[in-house]
C-alpha cells in the first residue's frame, strides 16, 4: 500500500486515499474522502515507497474511474482507475 492524493480533474481540493492494488495499467484505492464515479476524469499523486530511499519519488496521473466497490462489511469504499498518463514529479532544491 502506498499514500496518495487524488481530486475529480479539473476540482481544486485534493483527497487523501490508499493505494489497495497499483499496475502499469491503473490502480484501485480506497478512501474516505467523496469518490469520483464511474466515467469521470481523475488525477492522483502516488508516493512510490521503496527500500532505502530517504526522499521516495512521486508520480502525477491522469485516468479515468471504471468502477467502484464496497467491501463485504460495507465499511470502506474503493475505487478503480485506468491511467490515461503519467509523470514524475520533479523536485526543486532550494
Amino acid at each position: 500500500m502506498a499514500s496518495m492524493v487524488f481530486r475529480k480533474y479539473g476540482e481544486a481540493e485534493w483527497h487523501e486515499a490508499t493505494t489497495v492494488n497499483f499496475s502499469h495499467s491503473g490502480v484501485l484505492f480506497q478512501s474516505n474522502g467523496p469518490l469520483p464515479c464511474a466515467g469521470d476524469a481523475v488525477e492522483w499523486i502516488v508516493t512510490l515507497l521503496l527500500d532505502g530511499m530517504t526522499s521516495p519519488p512521486k508520480v502525477r496521473c491522469t485516468g479515468h474511474v471504471v468502477r467502484q466497490q464496497e467491501d463485504i462489511a460495507g465499511q470502506s469504499h474503493a475505487v478503480a482507475v485506468v491511467i490515461d498518463g503519467y509523470a514524475f514529479e520533479r523536485r526543486h532544491h532550494t
